[in-house]
């Protein structure tokens, strides 16, 4: 069972990463750059109305990159390291060699990790496509924007099912499965996006919102919704109590392969994201302060073409051998796998079959984000976004709190985030800004430091916008000029006494 589980991270993971498509946890460094009002979208939609002083920016494309898990890990490896052995990669897991002095010159060691704790990990990907984000006039902005999407995600997955663990289970001893989820979806999204901000007697305010059509391409996923105790028997056997119900489902080219993560759509759907920011002071720029909520990715997909529900519960209790499935060693044996399952429990290979449709939501989050002035050049902005649980099946964030300190010029930026992920590490990141070009990781030890690797961050943006003086498109420009430090429209009230 636990090379099983351990096989299908590994091969997620690496479908993940061979379809290209690069995508970062939360790209502080890029999201909350002034000059940068198309990532800072993805954060907030009212974000950039409220602080960027820019009038436009086009985006031709950006890529990004996240991954992370504390089920298993190499060492001594690096990104870098790891990156630049990529055509003669040489892997070992420790329990096959016994001993870490055996390990080859230039190899990787693959250990797994004991916890105490329930296991997480996520691979994160996403394309960027084209976006256009522009200013109408002194108070009104619009946006459109395209990317396509990857998640793997096993979630909340038993200390009891780690590598080590199960097998060290005595015979006869019951072993307690509590509620896990595995999943992994690809998308493509299209959102178009409105904010409005004005003057107040107390501030600048701006709201915001985007709404994005969805089209679902390759799923899966598996739910254990209640604990279950299983009995480790002799003979790699498994005994299941009565009343123990698994579902799970799956679109049917997830099974083949890479190549095939985007070529048929079998699902659609909606989501929004709202937001609200509001700015004050003024000593340094048009703001000297800012802070915003919002709601990020509600809504769901629905896939219905090429795909598969199952769901068994047992009426009585049943015995597993791990022998009868050890002939399955491909991924495309999974739906007979699953069949077989099926004929075991029920007598019925068709009797776990539920429907050819189900929804997976999208990673929703609450977001909150600050921003403080402390020089004309100096900033210290924070934020935090927090997993915000919508619906039932689908996937998840994980939490992200950040400090991000940074020096910001118009045509350059450096960001040092200090990264709080999942509440249990504390990371370093470094994120620069060079004209239209910004690179930067969340996690940067992890591709400059040899130890022990359990994943990484990258992100990659190229944006095109007015950052050199005049530079304005006269119908949507407005009186404002982005380089000028006049409060927004340029008007002073007067009051008749």
């Amino acid at each position: 069972m636990n090379r099983i589980l351990l096989h299908a991270w590994l091969v997620g993971s690496m479908l993940v990463w061979h379809a290209a498509f690069l995508c970062g946890q939360e790209q502080v460094g890029l999201q909350l750059d002034r000059y940068s009002p198309v990532s800072a979208l993805n954060l907030n939609p009212a974000r950039a109305a409220s602080v960027s002083p820019l009038r436009w920016e086009l985006r031709p494309g950006g890529a990004h990159l996240f991954a992370e898990n504390d089920y298993f890990f190499l060492r001594p490896a690096s990104t870098l390291s790891l990156w630049q052995a990529r055509d003669e990669l040489q892997v070992y897991a420790l329990p096959d060699i016994g001993d870490e002095d055996k390990l080859p010159e230039g190899a990787f060691l693959l250990d797994f990790f004991r916890r105490e704790t329930p296991y997480q990990g996520l691979v994160r990907a996403t394309l960027a496509g084209p976006a256009l984000w522009l200013r109408l006039g002194e108070h009104h902005a619009l946006g459109i924007s395209t990317s396509a999407k990857a998640w793997l995600q096993a979630w909340r997955l038993p200390e009891q099912m780690g590598y080590y663990a199960f097998d060290s289970n005595p015979l006869g001893t019951g072993v307690r499965i509590t509620p896990f989820e595995v999943t992994a979806q690809t998308w493509r999204e299209w959102m178009a996006h409105y904010s409005y901000s004005w003057e107040g007697y107390d501030g600048n305010h701006a709201i915001g919102a985007g709404i994005k059509w969805l089209r679902g391409y390759e799923s899966l996923w598996l739910d254990l919704p209640q604990s279950v105790e299983l009995v480790r028997m002799a003979g790699d056997t498994l005994l299941a109590p009565p009343a123990a119900r698994v579902s799970g489902g799956f679109t049917q080219a997830v099974w083949s392969g890479p190549e095939a993560m985007f070529q048929q759509p079998n699902g659609s759907g909606w989501a929004f994201d709202l937001g609200y920011s509001r700015t004050g002071g003024g000593t340094y720029s048009d703001w000297t302060w800012q802070w915003g909520v919002s709601l990020l990715d509600i809504g769901a997909i629905r896939y219905s073409g090429q795909a598969e529900w199952h769901e068994v519960q047992l009426d009585t209790a049943h015995y597993y051998t791990r022998a009868r499935y050890m002939h399955f060693t491909r991924l495309d044996e999974v739906p007979t796998l699953i069949r077989q399952f099926s004929y075991e429990t029920t007598g019925d290979s068709l009797a776990s079959f539920r429907g050819n449709a189900y929804r997976l939501w999208l990673p929703s989050a609450l977001s909150v984000q600050a921003d403080a002035a402390l020089t004309p050049w100096a900033w210290l902005g924070g934020v935090a976004v927090l997993p915000l649980p919508v619906g039932k099946t689908g996937s998840r964030r994980t939490a992200t709190v950040a400090l991000t300190p940074r020096l910001e010029h118009r045509w350059g930026s450096l960001t040092v985030p200090l990264v709080w992920y999942d509440w249990k590490d504390l990371r370093m990141g470094l994120a620069a800004r060079l004209g239209w070009l910004t690179v930067g990781t969340d996690h940067l030890f992890s591709w400059v430091k040899e130890g022990t690797w359990t994943g990484t961050d990258f992100y990659v943006s190229l944006s095109l916008s007015p950052l050199i003086q005049g530079l304005q498109w006269h119908g949507f420009g407005g009186r404002r000029q982005p380089w000028s430090g006049r409060h927004r429209g340029g008007k002073v009230r007067c009051y008749e006494f």
